[in-house]
C-alpha cells in the first residue's frame, strides 16, 4: 500500500498495488510541470487508486490532447 497526498495534505490517496513501469520522462510538459529537467512517473491502475480526502479540491486540465493533469486547487501541487 502507497499513501500519498498534495503539498498542504488537502487531497489525500492510496494506492494498493506495486508501482509500474516507472520512468523519468522529459518532454516540454513533463519539464514545466516539475520545475526541473524531468519528472519523475509510475503507473497506477485506476481501479487500485482510492482518494480518501479532498476530492472537492481536486482540479484538473488537459495538457496535451488526451493528458490530463491533476493538482490541488488550494496548493496546486500534483501529489
Amino acid at each position: 500500500m502507497y499513501t500519498g497526498s498534495c503539498l498542504c495534505g488537502s487531497i489525500r490517496y492510496e494506492a494498493d498495488c506495486e508501482l509500474e513501469n516507472f520512468s523519468y520522462c522529459h518532454c516540454r510538459s513533463c519539464r514545466k510541470a516539475s520545475g526541473s529537467a524531468f519528472a519523475a512517473n509510475a503507473s497506477v491502475p485506476r481501479e487500485k487508486l482510492r482518494f480518501t480526502d479532498g476530492m472537492e479540491t481536486l482540479r484538473e486540465y488537459e495538457s496535451s490532447p488526451g493528458k490530463f493533469r491533476a493538482f490541488c486547487g488550494k496548493c496546486a501541487s500534483e501529489g
